[in-house]
This record gives structure tokens, C-alpha cells and sequence, in this order.
């Protein structure tokens, strides 16, 4: 008053010229890669209370124009929002890399800055190509007890890959078998996307074109599985029946024998052993023709510098598949040089 007599108060008031903090932003799939829609979740707060909150993909329009989330107590201080993420709705979203930008406005209307969230989204799963069954010694059909080297390219373009494997039940009867690209078990060259496994045949004598598929996930998961088979044959060529075709069974050194050998199809390995008869007889030297009816005509000259005894002494008839399966049998045959 006009003497200086002073009665004091106050009052709080807030200063406020940087709107809501958000504190936190996160996805509900914690590794920030989705395939599907997904929810985003973030913390805000303001001296004057939190009335709004949205977020925005990648483009920032205005304010008020993205999508709203709700809060669990609009007004507090400190509020949690949530919102669906819907990417299926957001088209434009490709795969790859995008941002989110949260930010909030508070009871007097002031909105406040952005707090970003990178994330990937990734629809497709890992593709799988170029499936190939490598069979040994340039075979192509194997047997039980045989390896192959199964490998296929696999590559995930968006999140990379987390697992493959091979599902060989039919096989081997392991489902779960790992592939590799790392220039061994196998696998020829290391981090070219080739990925390899060696296995070991085993179908309980199984034949025909035996099944096996191929696993691949990747980071959100995706899966993709693709089948191919490996063909198989456990089944040794038919019985043979070995006749002569010369007048008699009864040859001197350098006389020619021949056979006629019968079995089920043509296209076999057919041989004959002559080492009984022929002590100068040197594996392969014999003739044989495949007629293409399941019969093989077989010749064979007893050389002259031959030493064995006269006697009688059998011939050994092997008939081999593709996959080394064999059948044998012998026929008689006698050796008279007196």
C-alpha cells in the first residue's frame, strides 16, 4: 500500500512451447519386421495433459490428418496410446525399409514433434530355385546305401533368411536336415547362395522318383517349401538264363566262345568273367551286344598262350542296372587242348 505494506501469493502457470514428448515407440513384433498387420504402441506425456495422438508411414501431411490412436487415459500427463498398423490398407507400402512418426497433442491444442520407428515389411517368403539332386559317378538313379548332394538356390531379398532345412523322411527318414553354404559339407563354394546337403539314401528298398522338400523361413517368418525327388532303384536286373550258341560247350586255345544271356530288359551292363577258363583273360575283353529284346549276345576268343589244364570251369554272367544293382549267374564250360 502507500506506506509499503506488501501481502504476497502466487499462482503456477506452465510454459509449454515444445507440445507432447513421446517417450517411446515400438511394434508389437519386437524385431520391427512384420508381414501382417501389426500394432504400434508408444508412451507420451505433457506438463498439460495428453488430449491426441497419431502416427504417420513414411509421409508426413499435417497435423490431425494420420492415423489416430487411442489413448488409455486422454488428459493425464503421462498417457499410453495404441493404434493398428494396417499395412494390408497402406498399398503403397512395398516390401523393404519404411518410417513411422508418432507424435501427440496436448490440452491446449499444441501438438509437439515426431519420435520416428524404422521397420521393414516383408509379405514374401524366401525364394527357393533352381532345385538339383547331383547323382554320384554320373549315375542318375542311385540306390540304397548310395550318397547324393542335394542343393538348391535360396535367398530371402527383404529380411533375410533365419532357417532352412531339408525334410528327407522319404529318403533317409531324417526330417529335419540342415543345408549349408559355406564351402563345406559338400557345398561347393561359400556365401554364393547355393546351399547343399550330402545324403545317404536309405528307403528300405524303395523305388521309383522318392519325394523330399525343402524348407525355408525367414525373418517374420515366412515360409516357402518346394518339392522335388530322387530317383531310386532297389531292384537288382531279372534272373538270367546263359545258353551256348556254338555247337557244344567244349573249346581249345583260340577258339571263340559264344553265348546267348537272357534277362528281363535291355540297357543293362551285361559281362562276362572268363579268368576260369583263360589264364590270359583280361577283365573286359569280351564282346557283348545288347539286341534290345533283353537278350545279349556274348563273345570271347580263349587266347592261345592260355595255361590252364583241361577241365571244366564256369563262366561268370553279370548283368548291372544304372544304379549298381547286379545278377549273376554261370554257365559250364570245359577246356580240351589234348
Amino acid at each position: 500500500d502507500d506506506a509499503a505494506n506488501i501481502t504476497e501469493d502466487s499462482i503456477l502457470l506452465y510454459l509449454d512451447n515444445s507440445g507432447v514428448s513421446v517417450d517411446t515407440v515400438y511394434l508389437h513384433d519386437a524385431d520391427n519386421i512384420i508381414g501382417s498387420n501389426d500394432t504400434v504402441y508408444a508412451t507420451l506425456s505433457d506438463n498439460k495433459g495428453v488430449k491426441e495422438a497419431e502416427f504417420f508411414v513414411d509421409a508426413i501431411t499435417g497435423n490431425g490428418q494420420g492415423v489416430a490412436m487411442t489413448l488409455d487415459n486422454p488428459g493425464s500427463t503421462v498417457v499410453n496410446a495404441k493404434g493398428v498398423l494396417n499395412i494390408d490398407n497402406l498399398k503403397y507400402l512395398a516390401d523393404g525399409r519404411h518410417k513411422l512418426y508418432v507424435h501427440g497433442k496436448d490440452s491446449t491444442g499444441i501438438w509437439g514433434p515426431y519420435s520416428k520407428l524404422e521397420f521393414i515389411v516383408d509379405r514374401e517368403a524366401p525364394q527357393i530355385e533352381n532345385v538339383e539332386v547331383v547323382y554320384p559317378d554320373g549315375k542318375n538313379v542311385v540306390r540304397d546305401g548310395d550318397k547324393v548332394k542335394i542343393r538348391a538356390h535360396i535367398v530371402d531379398y527383404t529380411s533375410g533368411l533365419d532357417s532352412l532345412w531339408l525334410d528327407g523322411t522319404n529318403i533317409n527318414g531324417n526330417n529335419n536336415m540342415g543345408m549349408y553354404d559355406d564351402g563345406t559339407h559338400g557345398d561347393d563354394v561359400a556365401g554364393d547362395n547355393i546351399y547343399t546337403k550330402e545324403v545317404t539314401i536309405n528307403t528300405n528298398g524303395g523305388n521309383g522318383d522318392i519325394g523330399f522338400d525343402i524348407h525355408a523361413m525367414d525373418m517374420v517368418p515366412n515360409e516357402r517349401v518346394v518339392s522335388s525327388s530322387v530317383s531310386v532303384d532297389n531292384t537288382p536286373p531279372g534272373a538270367l538264363s546263359i545258353s551256348v550258341l556254338d555247337s557244344d560247350n567244349i573249346y581249345r586255345n583260340g577258339e571263340e566262345i559264344h553265348l546267348k544271356v537272357t534277362t528281363d530288359a535291355s540297357g543293362y551292363k551285361v559281362s562276362a568273367d572268363f579268368s576260369n577258363i583263360d589264364s590270359g583273360y583280361l577283365t573286359g575283353s569280351e564282346d557283348v551286344q545288347d539286341n534290345g529284346d533283353g537278350t545279349y549276345d556274348v563273345s570271347y576268343r580263349i587266347t592261345l598262350a592260355n595255361t590252364m589244364p583241361d577241365g571244366g570251369y564256369y563262366a561268370i554272367v553279370r548283368a548291372e542296372d544304372d544304379a549298381a544293382n547286379i545278377t549273376e549267374d554261370s554257365i559250364l564250360l570245359y577246356l580240351d587242348n589234348s
